[in-house]
């Protein structure tokens, strides 16, 4: 009976094989829920991970909408300051208008500088004599009346 029918032998092999196509059905079905569950964990980290991504990312959406809101508030404000404020400032004709005022007013004074310098030179000395000195005091007197005339008409412009 050590000879096995050729049945019994086809028998036992198929057995045999159907017992390691079992085991190796169980091996991959084991690496399949070791795999499942891996997947399944990076997944939700992945998941979790673009949710706090995207919770910052509108955080900071929102917080550079807010100081951008800042800016353009604070432009608005000084577009309507300088709006409010257009009146105050003197024009290119009005700043032309007060240097002619200037050259005429300071005309006679201007003339008379000249003169004496071109007494002074002609006599062929320069020194600082009474009437230069005296030319000189009036310059600064008209500097100063010329600045207090400005000071004036630009506060009797502001509203």
């Amino acid at each position: 009976m050590d000879e096995l029918s050729l049945r019994d032998y086809v028998d036992q092999a198929q057995a045999s094989t159907r017992r390691e196509l079992d085991s190796l059905r169980a091996e991959v079905n084991q690496w399949r829920t070791v795999m499942q569950e891996e997947l399944n964990g990076r997944y939700q980290a992945m998941h979790t991970d673009l949710d706090r991504r995207f919770l910052e990312s509108k955080s900071a959406a929102q917080l550079a909408n807010g100081a951008l809101d800042k800016r353009l508030e604070a432009m608005n404000e000084l577009r309507q300051q300088i709006a409010s404020e257009r009146g105050w400032y003197a024009t290119k004709g009005d700043l032309a208008a007060l240097g002619e005022r200037f050259d005429v007013a300071h005309k006679p004074v201007v003339e008379f500088m000249a003169a004496q310098l071109a007494r002074v030179s002609e006599q062929g000395e320069i020194r600082h004599n009474r009437y230069l000195s005296i030319a000189q005091i009036i310059a600064a007197a008209g500097v100063i009346v010329t600045i207090v005339v400005s000071v004036v008409y630009m506060l009797a412009r502001r509203p």
